[in-house]
C-alpha cells in the first residue's frame, strides 16, 4: 500500500497539514515550517540518502531488532528501497 505514490503524498500532505494546524492553532508563523518540511521530504526523497539516514537510524537505536520503526520507516520514507514483501 504505502509504495503507491499516491498514497505516499496523500500521508505526505496530511502530515504537513496537520503539522501546520498545530502550529497556527500556537499561533505560529508556518512559513519557516512549510520551507523546512518541502527541504525535509526533497532530502528523503533522495536516494543517496537513503544510507545516511539508515545509518543516523540506527545511532538512535531504530534497527532491524525493532522492526516496527524500521518497517514503518523505509515504508514510508524510503518507498523505493524497501519491499513490501521482505517483512
Amino acid at each position: 500500500m504505502l509504495q503507491d505514490v499516491s498514497v505516499r503524498s496523500w500521508m505526505i500532505e496530511s502530515g504537513r497539514a496537520l503539522i501546520e494546524c498545530i502550529l497556527c492553532a500556537a499561533e505560529r508563523n508556518i512559513a519557516e515550517f512549510r520551507s523546512a518540511f518541502s527541504r525535509m521530504i526533497d532530502f528523503v526523497n533522495e536516494p543517496n540518502n537513503w544510507p545516511k539516514i539508515e545509518e543516523e537510524l540506527k545511532t538512535r537505536g531504530v534497527s532491524s531488532k525493532r522492526r516496527g520503526c524500521t518497517v514503518f520507516f523505509k515504508a514510508v520514507v524510503l518507498p523505493n528501497h524497501f519491499n513490501v514483501n521482505q517483512v
